[in-house]
């Protein structure tokens, strides 16, 4: 296992990498990580605290398609890191806790937890105000932990569609390359789908709005999905045969931002589900109202 030993005048921190806090027996660690996900920091728990949910990765836990997540507790919520996706952040005494086989953590700010964020944005240091102001010196290692990291996450997400949730949360970027062909769609998945935005049909309920979108990827569709009814009755019509488009239907706030969808350009639309239309039988792709991921991004 590989660790990085910081010596300061009163204090000493050793970095554990991500890859081994499933493995490692400390009960406090002192970690570094890009931001896949966050939430908003000002959830409140049972009781007065204040709260923040954080998503950590690196190029090993990447590669492993595993990421480790952090809770971090506050009396204040202005002590808590507002994250971005992106972000590089430094977390120390951070508690590790494994239940049912997964690694989180559990950061306690009113207590020994300290973290400092190098923004994505700005390319800005922030720490908690009650931050020793040691905490703040960077060592040649940790300089170059955040060059290594900083590396990999512009290289990694380069190749990827910066997205937004519906309910304002950062969500992790998606990999243009991690989407589904329609010639490969599976029924009961979720998937993320790209493709060429060539109709779309908007409606007004009594109850919530349904925003339905035709796509094509320019591979034949493995299953027929509902609805059908859609009738490509634009300048693609004579260009584009109409097997190869599938609909997309969205509801409530999803279908508030689908419908913005110009026809003619690409659209990544994240976690479609695929599931059985309760009438036809058919095979159906829709985003939940209540859906974390965004309803669609631009490519």
């Amino acid at each position: 296992m590989t660790t990085t030993h910081v010596n300061r005048a009163c204090f000493e921190f050793t970095y554990t990498p991500l890859e081994d806090l499933s493995t490692t027996k400390c009960s406090q660690v002192h970690i570094f990580g890009v931001v896949k996900s966050c939430r908003c920091a000002n959830q409140t728990t049972r009781g007065t605290s204040y709260y923040t949910t954080v998503v950590l990765h690196n190029k090993a836990l990447y590669t492993q398609r595993c990421q480790f997540s952090v809770s971090i507790f506050s009396n204040t919520a202005s002590d808590l890191p507002k994250c971005q996706v992106g972000d590089i952040l430094r977390l120390n005494y951070v508690m590790v806790d494994k239940f049912r086989n997964t690694t989180n953590g559990k950061m306690q700010m009113h207590g020994r937890g300290q973290w400092v964020l190098f923004s994505l944005e700005s390319r800005t240091l922030k720490c908690n105000a009650s931050s020793p102001p040691l905490s703040q010196d960077l060592t040649v290692e940790e300089q170059n932990m955040i060059v290594e990291l900083r590396n990999w996450r512009d290289v990694m997400y380069g190749e990827c569609v910066a997205v937004v949730s519906t309910r304002g949360n950062q969500c992790p970027p998606i990999r243009i390359d991690d989407c589904t062909s329609l010639s490969q769609m599976k029924l009961g998945r979720y998937m993320h789908l790209k493709g060429l935005v060539v109709d779309k049909d908007v409606l007004t309920l009594s109850t919530v709005n349904v925003c339905s979108v035709k796509i094509m990827d320019g591979t034949l569709p493995n299953l027929e999905c509902e609805p059908q009814n859609l009738v490509l009755n634009n300048s693609f019509n004579q260009l584009l045969p109409a097997k190869y488009a599938v609909s997309i239907v969205a509801y409530g706030p999803q279908a508030t931002a689908v419908s913005q969808c110009e026809l003619g350009s690409y659209y990544l639309f994240a976690n479609v589900h695929c599931s059985v239309h309760k009438f036809s039988g058919k095979p159906k792709l829709y985003l939940h109202q209540e859906n974390e991921l965004p309803a669609y991004s631009a490519i």
